[in-house]
């Protein structure tokens, strides 16, 4: 099987490649390399082809590549559209590789510009889908067990974030109605709690601290926590709703 190094060059822009092939008809391939590809798929596929060496080891066509390859600079040089170093089987991109892809986009429409994966009907499928899907308590147990065993917390900062994002919104009455269908929907007694879960926020509550036995009374769940270090509220929160523990604590009303 004959091996062919050839040295393309684009009869318009100048631009060359540096590549191998075991084509039957090397004038005939266009080559391999991405950016070359995209030049002529940009600039058409008017380009002239010359044959550098033609053999049939793979150690010697190998060879010659990385020699041309250097001899020319391929990779660095603007002249070549070469990424990579023609050894055959190179896969590490340089810098000025990586400008050249960038370059090679710039001006190209993306293929799925004004497109879409779904159509009509499986939007709508997709959506009634998810309207109906509810996660199972074994589901939502996990991932709370998950964020807990983690010691997952928000940092001041995004405390702060959610906090200002949040300040003088008010939710429309189209919001204030789907959330009181969802809240009964969830058995919550429009009160702001669900009966036999955990003490709403905004009520006193008892706190025991399982290792020593201590119990301390707080004006809310949320200052509790406030004043406990490492305490996430949001976990602890749901954790007592389902009548669970939170690390070495429990909620007693």
């Amino acid at each position: 099987m004959n091996i062919y190094l050839y040295l393309k060059t684009h009869n318009v822009t100048g631009l060359k490649y540096l590549g191998q092939t075991t084509n039957n008809n090397p004038h005939k391939y266009t080559g391999s390399g991405k950016y070359w590809k995209l030049h002529l798929a940009k600039h058409g596929k008017d380009y002239s082809t010359t044959i550098l060496h033609e053999c049939t080891d793979p150690s010697e066509i190998i060879s010659l590549g990385k020699y041309y390859s250097e001899l020319w600079n391929v990779v660095d040089s603007t002249e070549f559209a070469n990424l990579i170093i023609e050894d055959g089987n190179s896969t590490s991109h340089t810098k000025e590789s990586r400008d050249k892809m960038s370059q090679s986009r710039i001006g190209v429409e993306p293929w799925n510009k004004g497109k879409s994966m779904w159509t009509d009907e499986e939007k709508l499928r997709i959506s009634d889908h998810w309207k109906n899907y509810v996660h199972s308590d074994e589901m939502i147990t996990r991932r709370t067990q998950t964020r807990l065993d983690n010691g997952y917390s928000h940092s001041e900062e995004t405390k702060q974030k959610i906090s200002n994002s949040t300040k003088g919104r008010k939710p429309t009455a189209a919001t204030l109605e789907k959330m009181s269908i969802a809240a009964k929907k969830n058995g919550y007694n429009g009160h702001g709690f669900k009966p036999g879960h955990a003490t709403h926020n905004a009520m006193q509550c008892a706190i025991k601290n399982t290792i020593t036995g201590v119990i301390t009374e707080h004006t809310s769940l949320k200052q509790w926590a406030t004043s406990c270090d490492g305490v996430n509220y949001s976990a602890a929160s749901y954790a007592f709703k389902i009548k669970d523990t939170y690390r070495h604590y429990e909620i007693l009303r």
